[in-house]
């Protein structure tokens, strides 16, 4: 047990010889005056009523009052002599500086408690102390109400050193603000290692000192049994769709019973979770970083990171809201944000290292997404399994939303995904360096579509070194890649799809104008329906002297276009051998579904097979087709059928648009 210091109740004052004062006098007066001639006010009780008259005689070394040991009280700096009885001095001092004990001072508190200074060592000492904010007409408050304003977990007993679990500490902070009807909690600077799940409830938020320095840790699978209130949410964001009663995460957030609605904010927190598997990128321990399990509103969240954990943040419906300024990283799945969702502002978000998607926005209205970046999707140096698909951004179901100048760099998979998406605008994203290596059945592109964009804006999107065809990285199946893709365009109208276009460098210097899959500029897609070619008659490849060449066109000799309103999209891959003897001159295509007044931008996106050919023809240098069916070099120059080897298999695929004139 500790220590305990034993005061004495009353001053004593001593003889010289350390004996105590017998029939001594006291005088006090003005500081840095004669105390004699020039006395104060001295007080028996400490709310200065009882006025003690001077010189104040001493028993035994104790003042007395009537004969009673007494204390002293005064309420300004003073001078002090003290005597013996023959008139000597024992003691003096022009201003003193100490007090002989707390409870000699009398003290007013700033609420007008009546005590001394040694109330102000109690559990509610900032209360007898006054705080002035700044500000004209602001109020002033006592220095312990003004600390309330925030609850800080280190309150509760919080460890900040993250070497023992002390979720029980903080989660007590969080209910205790939550108890009295809502509030602030504050993390100061630390690592709090929090092994269950933190439950926040309605009207509290949640503060960190900033998420450089504030962390919650939480390194173990350990559940708690939550109400779910949310409807299921598609799979795509989360399988198997219902949320789980048993939930493993690092903060949960919730609300009053029925809707299960959080209102509140969360900002300057780093969320991170560990790994089962050192170097195992898909072996997060938690399941989710943060996560609704019902409705969310009046909300932000804001300057927090959220790393190494299955899902990053979750919200499945969310209203008047804005989430702002986060950075996901080395998580399976981004953000994601399901149902019914309005009047949210998603802004300057970064997700890096992530797997399946960065952002995956469904049902949300009246809304923006802007600013945000993704880097690094599915990087194949940390997710090994090429055959799933990826996907950047899914804009799904989308009603008077904007999303602009967002971006992307080095992603895997389907870069921009709009799905259902009406009345909306998509206008001044950018990515750089994309790329896939994707294997699977599906088809991926720069931007995806399905059938149903209606009355929205595509303008004004651009890429710069993108791999269209999926083999920067080998092993991809090529027939699969497409710059914009549409699922079909039964149900595409009255849209502005306009300049929209992709841009090949070689070390960021342009090669070629490049307006791969570009709509033209004021172009405007007005549909009423469209029609889906799936496939058109092979175009022919000969040569300026034909001779006896002889092109067998292979199995994988497919080519197709489908029709977006005046426009139509064409693609396809030239799966040829080639032998001859006496052919010569430049390299010729015949049989395409367009003339020279209806091309637009036409190019090679890759070639498999033939040495050196990929150069020539533009795999990672695009190269244009001839208007008039001629085939020409990353130099413009005419591409001559010698420079293929006879007996040469080759796989040539090009993307592009065309001008429907029919």
């Amino acid at each position: 047990m500790s220590a305990l210091s034993i005061q004495p109740t009353f001053p004593i004052f001593t003889e010289t010889d350390g004996q105590p004062l017998e029939d001594g006098y006291i005088w006090l007066g003005v500081a840095n005056l004669d105390p004699q001639g020039n006395p104060i006010s001295v007080y028996w009780d400490a709310a200065l009523t009882q006025l003690a008259g001077q010189p104040i005689r001493t028993q035994g070394g104790y003042p007395v009052n009537s004969g009673t040991p007494a204390r002293l009280y005064v309420n300004s700096d003073y001078s002090i002599r003290v005597m013996n009885k023959n008139g000597s001095t024992i003691y003096s001092a022009p201003q003193a500086t100490e007090r002989y004990s707390a409870a000699l001072v009398a003290f007013t508190g700033f609420k007008g408690q009546v005590g001394t200074v040694e109330d102000l060592a109690g559990n509610d000492g900032a209360d007898w102390i006054g705080f002035e904010p700044a500000g004209l007409d602001a109020v002033p408050r006592s220095v312990q109400d003004k600390l309330r304003d925030a609850v800080s977990v280190l309150d509760f007993g919080a460890d900040p050193t993250g070497l023992t679990d002390t979720y029980l500490e903080v989660q007590a902070a969080l209910d205790a603000v939550a108890a009295k009807g809502g509030g602030t909690v504050y993390l100061p600077s630390g690592t709090y290692l929090c092994n269950t799940p933190l439950v926040l409830q309605y009207g509290v938020n949640l503060i960190g000192e900033s998420r450089a320095n504030t962390k919650i840790l939480k390194d173990s699978t350990t559940t708690k049994a939550v109400t779910i209130y949310a409807n299921p949410l598609i799979p795509d964001i989360y399988a198997p769709s219902t949320l789980p009663s048993n939930i493993n995460a690092i903060l949960v957030l919730t609300g009053a019973p029925g809707p299960g609605r959080y209102v509140g904010g969360i900002s300057e927190i780093t969320f991170e979770g560990t790994y089962a598997i050192a170097g195992d990128y898909e072996s997060q321990k938690v399941q989710f970083g943060i996560v609704s399990v019902g409705s969310v509103s009046d909300f932000t969240l804001q300057n927090c990171n959220i790393n190494k954990v299955q899902y990053g943040a979750i919200f499945p419906s969310i209203f008047v809201a804005e989430i702002r300024n986060n950075r996901i990283s080395e998580c399976l799945h981004g953000l994601g944000i399901d149902g019914s969702s309005t009047s949210t502002a998603i802004s300057t978000n970064y997700a890096n290292d992530c797997r399946t998607y960065g952002f995956y926005l469904r049902a949300l209205y009246y809304s923006e997404v802007s600013g945000n970046a993704v880097d690094f999707l599915n990087d194949f140096n940390k997710y090994p399994d090429r055959t799933r698909l990826c996907q950047a951004y899914v804009f799904r179901t989308m009603r008077g939303c904007t999303v602009t100048n967002n971006g992307q760099e080095q992603t895997l998979g389907r870069n921009w995904v709009l799905l259902d998406f009406k009345s909306s605008i998509f206008e001044g994203n950018f990515s750089i360096g994309l790329g896939s290596d994707y294997t699977g059945a599906d088809e991926i592109a720069w931007i995806y579509s399905d059938n149903t964009l209606q009355g929205s804006l595509v303008k004004n999107n651009s890429n710069w070194t993108y791999n269209a065809n999926g083999l920067l990285f080998g092993g991809a199946n090529p027939a699969k890649h497409h710059n914009i893709y549409f699922t079909s365009t039964d149900l595409v109208r009255f849209n502005e799809f306009t300049n929209n276009w992709v841009r090949q460098t070689f070390g960021f210097v342009p090669i070629e104008a490049g307006y791969l899959n570009n709509v033209p500029s004021n172009e405007i897609n007005l549909a009423v329906g469209g029609d889906l070619v799936a496939t058109y008659t092979n175009p022919l490849i000969t040569a300026a002297t034909p001779g006896n060449l002889s092109v067998t066109y292979n199995a994988g000799n497919k080519h197709f276009y489908h029709y977006i309103g005046k426009l139509a999209h064409v693609w396809g891959v030239f799966d040829v051998t080639i032998t001859y003897t006496t052919a010569s001159g430049r390299m010729e295509i015949g049989g395409l579904p367009f003339n020279e007044n209806q091309a637009w931008a036409i190019a090679v996106s890759g070639v498999q097979g033939g040495s050196g050919l990929a150069k020539k023809l533009g795999h990672f240098l695009w190269s244009n087709f001839s208007i008039t069916g001629v085939w020409y070099d990353e130099n413009d120059a005419q591409f001559n059928i010698t420079d293929i080897p006879t007996g040469t298999t080759l796989q040539i695929y090009y993307d592009g648009w065309i001008q429907r004139l029919a």
